[in-house]
């Protein structure tokens, strides 16, 4: 969104007004939301402190310095050359992830294991307006931790978990997401620590979704926040299993107004557990779609066709089709995902 024309749109709208609100929960306008509410004097729910949450080196930064861990990072500067492989190695302990400072999607993410993996990104990013950063790898489970609060106060909060690391969606592994049961000993863990990361960044008010590892050395360890609810379809599948519409939240939040009751499922409300995957572009001609032989729910999105060609996936929004599932069971529920990330092939290739 262009910030100027913005301005021109709103100006006749605002006038002042104080029941003009800014919602915003797209990753790539959080600064010009931000800009629009100073510019308007207009409510602002995150109290001017937008870059904790976009910017990957500003809120690593403020992790660390909070005692939390966090991988070792380092900024990349536009004019670094193939001879930084070596330092950039030993600094970051060993393989090593570059990407954006401020992206969505993971886009312009990069492994590097070898001097030719560095090159390759130098090669491709040469030329883009792109700022760059390289984090330590971590070894490990991905999380989500995804938190609504309104003055320091939790309304509610979910721990999921990835079938695998967002960038691997690239690499033809389907990406899903499931909830953790609450009584497991990780969900108390992962809640614990991101609630520590999260009032070290400042995220008082708001819907905040955050990424995190549980490393093979079982340490809990912060990737990145954003100040939005999470993305893809972790949202219908939190409403589904537990009544809860982090959507409904997120607007009162923004608003102002009193969201403290949305935290909780309503009487009526009847749990079916729930879980989405996405399946990615391998890159070829399509010969066959796969169909999922389950007893769920399951709510097919194909974006693709038989006998299309198509390219790689390469972001987390680039894909070939998703699937929605509710069972009537978390054990149900919890046998599909397995099987949806694991044995199952979406789409043969010719």
């Amino acid at each position: 969104m262009d910030l100027e024309q913005a301005i021109g749109v709103l100006a006749p709208l605002v006038s002042g007004d104080a029941a003009v609100k800014i919602f915003c929960n797209q990753e790539a306008n959080m600064e010009v939301a931000d800009r629009l509410r100073e510019r308007f004097g207009l409510h602002d729910h995150l109290a001017g402190k937008v870059e904790h949450f976009r910017d990957k080196l500003a809120m690593k930064h403020i992790i660390q310095s909070a005692g939390l861990r966090a991988p070792v990072y380092a900024e990349l500067m536009p004019d670094i050359g193939a001879e930084a492989y070596a330092d950039l190695r030993q600094a970051l302990r060993g393989k090593f992830i570059v990407k954006p400072r401020a992206s969505v999607g993971s886009r312009g993410v990069y492994k590097i294991d070898k001097p030719a993996d560095f090159e390759r990104f130098l090669s491709e990013a040469a030329g883009d307006d792109c700022e760059y950063e390289a984090e330590e790898f971590i070894d490990g489970d991905l999380y989500e931790f995804d938190l609504a609060i309104q003055n320091g106060e939790p309304i509610y909060s979910a721990v999921s978990r990835y079938s695998c690391p967002m960038a691997d969606l690239q690499e033809g592994r389907t990406l899903g997401s499931i909830m953790v049961g609450r009584n497991e000993p990780l969900h108390a863990r992962i809640v614990a620590f991101g609630l520590q990361c999260a009032r070290a960044l400042g995220a008082d008010n708001g819907c905040f979704h955050m990424e995190l590892f549980h490393s093979v050395a079982d340490e809990l360890v912060f990737l990145e926040v954003a100040a939005r609810s999470p993305g893809l379809m972790t949202v219908p599948a939190y409403h589904s299993w537990e009544g809860v519409n982090l959507y409904d939240m997120e607007l009162m939040i923004q608003s102002g107004q009193d969201a403290s009751r949305l935290g909780q499922a309503a009487v009526s409300h009847q749990s079916r557990p729930a879980f989405f995957v996405v399946f990615p572009k391998v890159g070829g001609t399509i010969r066959e779609l796969g169909k999922p032989e389950l007893d769920c729910d399951i709510d097919m999105d194909w974006r693709v066709h038989v006998g299309q060609r198509v390219e790689a996936t390469t972001t987390n929004i680039d894909f070939a089709g998703k699937a929605f599932v509710r069972a009537d069971s978390e054990a149900e529920v919890r046998q599909a995902f397995q099987h949806l990330v694991g044995e199952f092939i979406p789409v043969s290739y010719l």
